[in-house]
């Protein structure tokens, strides 16, 4: 028998295979004003996580065993605008982790946050939801001038994650 070569599954009238659009996503992390990160978002990646490899050598052969999980850190971008303060809440934020005035290093108690990141379909419906533990800003960079170009500047912030757990 031949083999199926048709897409008429994908998005069909009765309700099959409906695609993820990846611009249907928020991120709510709880800074000062939490709406101010949603309203700004450029991009944001879902959570990458993987295990190290433990080796155990026996004569001439190798086994392979799960070591200790590991979450890859995230790189937030946002919009910046003039008359919201993107920036200076994204700074407030990293000052809780290194203050430059006096060299000295946060608690974590106090700069790693939970965060949730939600897909949503693209009628509104809520489809998929993420737990972000642990979230702190490890770099920053605030974007910059450029004569040549004609659009908007962006922040980027790398966060760091402890782990990420699916809530559907």
């Amino acid at each position: 028998m031949p083999q199926l070569v048709s897409a008429d599954h994908i998005a069909a009238e009765g309700g099959s295979f409906e695609p993820q659009r990846k611009n249907n996503f928020t991120l709510v992390i709880p800074v000062d004003d939490s709406t101010l990160i949603q309203r700004s978002l450029d991009s944001f990646p879902l959570a990458k996580e993987a295990n190290d490899e433990i080796s155990i050598n026996f004569g001439n052969e190798v086994r392979k065993v799960a070591g200790r999980a590991t979450y890859e850190s995230l790189q937030l971008v946002l919009k910046d605008f003039v008359d919201q303060q993107v920036a200076k809440q994204m700074i407030a934020w990293r000052r809780q982790v290194y203050d430059p005035k006096t060299g000295a290093i946060g608690l974590a108690k106090d700069y790693k946050k939970t965060g949730e990141v939600t897909m949503y379909g693209p009628d509104g419906n809520v489809e998929r939801t993420w737990e972000i533990i642990g979230v702190w800003p490890s770099k920053m960079d605030p974007g910059g001038g450029d004569m040549n170009a004609n659009e908007n500047n962006k922040i980027s912030t790398t966060l760091t994650i402890d782990k990420a757990i699916e809530q559907f």
